[in-house]
């Protein structure tokens, strides 16, 4: 097996070595005869400041990506495991380098050592099952904070694995997962369980790198959970309308 330092270092060498590949990193797609074969990396087409690199795929291990971008002339490299969809690893992605081009270098890649052990076997997570951080609005509490309304359950998650990634020390303390807001088709990524300090200096280190965040107040996780409630009497489904249909009369023989 392989891990996410050793293709950062195997990136890095051909980026370093062979620049005049990258043209082919970022090409949307090769032509063969009357063929086009379109590049599979869907970072490339979900943000202006990608330019490459790789993408891979094995039920164990999930979708993957090594990734690269120019953000503010800087090179910046992410490597991705583990995800369930293109989209999904091309979303975390995008979230990780967007953070973590906003924080200085602290070390160099070569001092970063990988960790020991055998890496887990994704393949129920990625070939079966839902996988996502889902969390039902009924089951949070306390103080908390939010990331931003998504579209879709993978878009937040991506968020959520986008901070862990950064290591924001406040967030290791904290409750996390995926939302549907009640009633709707918004997802929203949280963190919960966690006291009013807490809640504050997590947003100022999401802040501060340029991500959104917002502190909720155990009287917005009440709500929520009182939504989540009332969606569930009713199946899930707000109620129908009842509409009194007229009749229609026969037209009168002349």
């Amino acid at each position: 097996y392989t891990t996410a330092r050793d293709m950062a270092i195997l990136s890095y060498a051909l980026l370093n070595k062979y620049p005049q590949a990258r043209k082919y990193y970022s090409a949307p797609y090769l032509k063969l005869g009357k063929k086009k074969l379109r590049n599979r990396n869907y970072l490339l087409r979900i943000w202006d400041k990608a330019d490459g690199m790789k993408t891979g795929f094995i039920c164990p291990s999930g979708f993957n990506l090594v990734a690269t971008a120019n953000v503010n002339g800087r090179l910046v490299v992410g490597v991705v495991f583990g995800t369930r969809s293109g989209k999904a690893r091309a979303q975390k992605a995008k979230v990780v380098m967007e953070t973590a081009a906003g924080y200085p270098a602290t070390t160099s890649l070569s001092a970063l050592q990988n960790e020991g052990g055998t890496p887990p076997n994704l393949r129920k997570r990625v070939c079966g099952g839902t996988g996502l951080q889902m969390v039902s609005a009924d089951k949070i509490s306390g103080w908390g904070a939010t990331f931003g309304k998504f579209k879709s359950a993978a878009e937040a998650e991506a968020v959520i694995n986008g901070i862990q990634a950064v290591k924001v020390n406040a967030f290791s303390k904290a409750g996390s997962g995926v939302v549907r807001i009640p009633f709707t088709k918004d997802f929203v990524p949280v963190t919960y369980n966690i006291s009013k300090s807490t809640s504050q200096s997590l947003c100022q280190q999401v802040q501060g790198a340029g991500g959104k965040c917002e502190v909720v107040t155990p009287s917005v996780f009440a709500s929520f959970a009182s939504l989540s409630g009332r969606e569930k009497a009713k199946g899930g489904k707000p109620s129908a309308k009842k509409v009194r249909k007229k009749r229609r009369k026969p037209a009168s023989d002349k």
